[in-house]
């Protein structure tokens, strides 16, 4: 019968973006010392599951003591053991007694390097695993990670999210006892705080299956995932027959649903109204008084149509018809507001109200919105020049960045943030603006590109533009991003920058060789996290670019991908390939640094003295001469195809560095132009290669 430990954490209500970075936290501690001490066989997994009270983890497989270890030790070397006279020197002697071990027990051996040692083997302690629990499980529990925490006793340093009321630890049918923030470990937990009146329960063993089934009838449920399929199906339920098909699905963020999943421990779902009156307003600014501000859910027709009526999810609610009132009340003074700013905002001229930007401060070092918005407009306008805009797209562009920013004079945004971008495409909408003007001012705060297609060109452009502005203005100030620090989003607005460029295919030219490093090692990890590139070809790639030019991130992508799916399914030619390569490049690069052929030497055919020297330059003018060949997959098969064979029979015949200068500089200058056109595309030194059998 395998070992089982069980622990719970009994807290104040956690908040519900706490626990699971809390759980994931203690599993990985928990699991590191169950591996390290030697009490768990193989990879540990520990099953966690919490509610907003309680924070629980399981593990199955425990050993009952630390796995027998035995410990290795090299002394001195076999020669330095002993004297002259056949007895043990004193560097012998020392060890011995450092291992507290008699001489005669030990003996010679040799080491991972060959020599002969004297060596000694002792086996480790073996502790039982209730004593190591004891001793260590304090330590561990207080070293949990949370976003923020609180000392929560008097005269005590134990600090948590928030404070602790017990604790439960079992390791098999017995309690561990040892204490923790200020609490001794027992056997008792507690039911719903409400439904129970949070009364006490007596465990009897570490038996997980047994303590859920305990819980569920004490009215809570530990694990996330059954709260979350007994939410769904409620609220199923309770809108089938507004809608013939729920369409929850399509409209509530998992973020929402982890929040009210997270924030109760038994479920429950009642559905509350509002005045139709309210429908007026746009369904954009309803639904975000109900997600943002009250965690509730809409409900739709079954043609997405938002209807009056709204879900919450509440704790166990014992009167139901009370807390539904309480709800829409709160919900109806949201509204109302809501209302009321949409209205005043509708009494201004949303158009001419651009002047009073200059009133409002942006960055104290760069000056108001009005100047940001004038700065990315002459950016933009240079941008659409150089990626080919037709003047009507650049007047959809200036005009989309000119009404970008003014929503934040409204009052709908003040009341309601998460709402910028969308508050100001209705207003455009209103006043009768170009639908893709009123499509890119919506879409400006994406970090993501919006797919091709015409419709989407001029808001990746507002959206560009605004990114590209906002970093080149940090980085002339020199704006520091430093560990978890940005403050400006500068990261996000890099990543934002390279996804669009690689949708698009646009490509940007940046002076600022910070700026550019800074955007290059923000491509690094967008290449190996978005596209699955490994960091070798990423490397590789990047080893030749070029940053006097500008920056194509799409055609850098594409190298990448190529090199990448080239070493995936076709291995053996492309390990071929790279055999060629490098020794191509090893004896030019050889050369270049003994400042042999320094310099642009043209190839003279007259210099040719072989055959195999005249046939390498032919295939060079017929196959690998032309600057737009084209670099894919086939590319691989060719060089293998064309060069294999011939530069095998050139490094056997022909003598590289010869006593001619003349042709020796010629050769050399044969051997550049397969290196230029190698390394036009990567640096294939870079590559890890297979390892050959």
């Amino acid at each position: 019968m395998k070992n089982k430990l069980l622990i719970e954490i009994g807290v104040e209500e956690f908040p519900s973006t706490y626990i699971e970075k809390a759980l994931d936290s203690f599993a990985q501690i928990l699991k590191t010392f169950l591996q390290k001490e030697r009490l768990f066989e193989g990879d540990c997994s520990v099953k966690t599951v919490g509610t907003p009270r309680r924070l629980v983890f399981f593990v199955e497989g425990v050993e009952t003591k630390q796995i027998f270890k035995e410990e290795h030790f090299f002394g001195p070397l076999r020669e330095a053991c002993k004297n002259d006279k056949g007895e043990w020197s004193q560097a012998a002697l020392g060890f011995a007694r450092k291992k507290n071990i008699s001489i005669e027990e030990m003996s010679f051996k040799k080491d991972h390097k060959g020599k002969e040692k004297l060596y000694v083997s002792k086996p480790q302690d073996q502790m039982n695993a209730e004593d190591m629990l004891k001793d260590n499980l304090p330590n561990l529990l207080m070293s949990i990670k949370t976003p923020k925490t609180m000392r929560f006793r008097a005269f005590s340093s134990c600090r948590f999210a928030r404070p602790v009321r017990w604790l439960v630890a079992f390791f098999n049918d017995k309690v561990i006892p040892f204490e923790a923030f200020g609490l001794l470990a027992q056997n008792k937990t507690y039911g719903h705080r409400f439904l129970t009146n949070n009364e006490s329960i007596v465990l009897k063993d570490a038996d997980f299956l047994a303590y859920i089934k305990t819980m569920n009838r004490a009215y809570v449920m530990v694990d996330p995932l059954d709260r979350l399929k007994v939410i769904k199906n409620l609220i199923t339920e309770a809108v089938e027959k507004y809608c013939e098909e729920p369409l929850w699905q399509d409209i509530w963020d998992e973020s929402l649903l982890n929040k009210v999943v997270h924030s109760v421990e038994y479920p429950n779902v009642l559905l509350g109204e509002f005045s139709e009156d309210f429908l007026k307003i746009p369904d954009f600014v309803i639904i975000s008084s109900m997600k943002f501000h009250q965690k509730f859910f809409p409900v739709l027709d079954k043609k997405r149509g938002l209807l009056p009526y709204f879900l919450s999810i509440v704790n166990g609610a014992q009167n139901k018809t009370l807390v539904t009132e309480g709800n829409e009340r709160v919900l109806a003074a949201r509204l109302a507001d809501a209302c009321f700013f949409w209205k005043e905002d509708l009494k201004y001229d949303f158009q001419n109200r651009y002047e009073e930007l200059k009133s409002m401060m942006y960055r104290r070092d760069v000056g108001s919105y009005w100047d940001k918005v004038e700065s990315t407009r002459k950016l933009a306008s240079d941008l659409c020049e150089k990626v080919g805009f037709d003047s009507n797209e650049k007047d959809l562009t200036d005009r989309a960045l000119k009404l970008s920013k003014i929503d934040l004079l409204s009052n709908m945004v003040y009341e309601f943030p998460e709402l910028q971008g969308k508050v100001g495409a209705k207003y455009s909408e209103i006043a009768g603006e170009d639908p893709k003007v009123v499509h890119a001012v919506e879409e400006q705060y994406r970090m993501k590109s919006l797919g091709l297609g015409e419709q989407n060109k001029i808001a990746h452009m507002v959206i560009l533009s605004e990114r590209l502005d906002t970093l080149q203005t940090a980085f002339s100030l020199e704006t520091k991003v430093t560990g978890s620090s940005d403050p400006y989003g500068l990261r996000r607005a890099a990543i934002t920058l390279i996804d669009i460029c690689a949708c698009t295919g646009w490509s940007l030219s940046i002076e600022d060789q910070k700026l550019l490093t800074f955007i290059l090692d923000r491509l690094r990890g967008y290449a190996q996290d978005e596209k699955s590139i490994r960091p070798d070809i990423i490397e590789s790639v990047l080893n030749v670019f070029d940053k006097r030019k500008g920056i194509d991130v799409s055609d850098l992508l594409f190298k990448m991908e190529t090199i990448q799916k080239a070493s995936e399914n076709i291995p053996v030619c492309f390990e071929e390939f790279l055999d060629i390569s490098e020794r191509v490049v090893n004896i030019y690069k050889k050369a270049k640094s003994q400042k042999i052929g320094d310099g642009d030497i043209a190839i003279d055919p007259q210099l040719f003295s072989t055959d195999i020297e005249k046939r390498l330059f032919s295939i060079f003018l017929e196959s690998f001469s032309s600057k737009n060949m084209i670099f894919d997959e086939k590319y691989f098969q060719k060089v293998v195809d064309l060069l294999k064979e011939p530069f095998e029979i050139f490094f056997s015949e022909v003598m590289v560095f010869c006593e001619d200068k003349k042709q020796s500089f010629n050769r050399l200058s044969l051997l550049a132009q397969f290196v230029t056109n190698f390394e036009q595309f990567a640096d294939f030194s870079c590559l890890n290669r297979m390892q050959k059998i």
